[in-house]
């Protein structure tokens, strides 16, 4: 009993990934090591790109809109936890069988086997068969599954939740998003993925370029409360709040008042 505790006291926020492979050319790191080239490419500003305040003449607003590379949640959510990267290239071609007439995706890797799993898997169409994306302009071949060589232990206590990479720009695939357990849950973990190709599409998914997005989080047991009115302590915090925003001349407001800094390394 002593010994749990010790552990639980001195344990430290550290995200363990181990693979039989070996060293590897592409292997799993804070995501913001993939911050993606749209958006290093994103101005800051759009109308004056001057650093300087410039006002408009009946607003005490300044005359420059910032853009998205601006927005502290959005590149939050982009660079938070971690990114298993693609450990190899895949190439993908959508075609039509001719004896069947059905629409077939055609995977080639070069990788016969990683670390005793075929290097791409699948689910039968069947498996989600009400699912919305079969609507959407998704594959009506089947689910494909991304192997991941990785093994991930967290923590007593902490999950981990697996997106899509956020704000990727990436419009061919989409992963299946879940959260597992990864304190006692310690094996491979596969990842269902949506293909979007039509016939005659062909496109190479490069090692090395996001898989999924990885962000731990304690599990803790929660309530809600649906209220109709704020309470006196509320208005409070909301009128505070508003002044900060709408009373500050300053371009880094939500920066400078709201935001704390969340670390992964």
């Amino acid at each position: 009993m002593f010994s749990l505790l010790k552990s639980w006291l001195t344990r430290k926020n550290e995200v363990t990934f181990t693979s039989n492979l070996g060293p590897m050319a592409h292997e799993p790191a804070p995501a913001m090591k993939f911050i993606p080239e749209w958006f290093k490419n994103q101005k800051p500003y759009s109308g004056r790109e001057s650093k300087t305040h410039v006002f408009n003449e009946d607003s005490i607003r300044p005359a420059y809109t910032p853009t998205v590379k601006r927005c502290i949640p959005f590149r939050e959510m982009m660079t938070s936890g971690y990114i298993i990267p693609f450990p190899y290239d895949i190439a993908v071609k959508c075609i039509i069988d001719p004896d069947s007439g059905e629409e077939v995706i055609g995977i080639h890797t070069g990788v016969k086997e990683l670390d005793g799993h075929e290097p791409i898997g699948f689910h039968a169409r069947s498996q989600t068969s009400e699912h919305p994306y079969w609507k959407q302009g998704y594959s009506a071949d089947k689910v494909y599954k991304f192997i991941n060589p990785w093994v991930m232990k967290t923590p007593p206590g902490i999950s981990c939740m697996f997106l899509h990479p956020q704000h990727q720009g990436i419009d061919k695939w989409e992963v299946q998003s879940g959260v597992v357990d990864t304190d006692v849950y310690q094996t491979n973990i596969l990842f269902p993925a949506m293909l979007k190709c039509k016939p005659g599409d062909e496109f190479i998914i490069k090692g090395g370029s996001p898989m999924v997005q990885i962000i731990p989080f304690k599990r803790e047991k929660w309530t809600h409360e649906v209220q109709h009115i704020m309470t006196p302590e509320q208005n409070i915090e909301f009128s505070k709040s508003d002044k900060l925003i709408e009373g500050t001349l300053s371009r880094n407001r939500y920066k400078t008042w709201f935001w704390h800094r969340k670390e992964y390394k």
